[in-house]
């Protein structure tokens, strides 16, 4: 039979490499939702900050840590690229621990006062949260654009219909 296994023999130092830097940016693309180029810069600041929060937390999340880790060797060791959505079970670990690496930094923040330190340590969170909302308002109001057109226009029209009923 055909297996994952059978794959193997196209690993290379050229395709781990490759898939390293593949699966680097393509982290990224997650957060696409905040307008170019910002969503660049707050996925490098968020990589400290993640490194940061699993450093400081590992004692308590050391099995997502190795999970993380894991499944990067998997993704990195598998010579075929792949998408997005196999990055979508490490996300939730990946943001909480940008989000431990953040708590962790405010609380070292001891030179400014509580009233600065607090809104401060905050923000990103809060322009996070409303460059995503806006995304997805903005989506929101394609797919409504897209339910008013005609159905005897453009691609949806009678003819492209026509074409792939089955």
């Amino acid at each position: 039979g055909n297996s994952y296994a059978s794959e193997i023999k196209y690993v290379s130092i050229d395709s781990l490499v490759s898939n390293f830097q593949y699966y680097a940016r393509l982290l990224q693309d997650f957060f696409i939702g905040i307008p170019y180029p910002y969503y660049k810069v707050v996925y490098k600041i968020t990589i400290p900050l993640a490194i940061a929060g699993a450093a400081w937390r590992y004692k308590l999340y050391y099995p997502a840590i190795i999970y993380i880790i894991l499944s990067f060797i998997l993704y990195i060791i598998y010579p075929y690229k792949v998408n997005l959505r196999f990055l979508i079970p490490i996300l939730p670990f990946y943001i909480s621990f940008v989000l431990f690496g953040l708590e962790g930094l405010c609380n070292r923040m001891v030179v400014l006062k509580e009233q600065i330190r607090k809104p401060l340590c905050y923000l990103p969170v809060v322009l996070v949260i409303l460059f995503f909302g806006f995304n997805v308002y903005g989506q929101n109001n394609a797919y409504v654009n897209l339910k008013k057109i005609k159905n005897d226009e453009g691609l949806l029209g009678p003819t492209a219909q026509e074409m792939y009923a089955f």
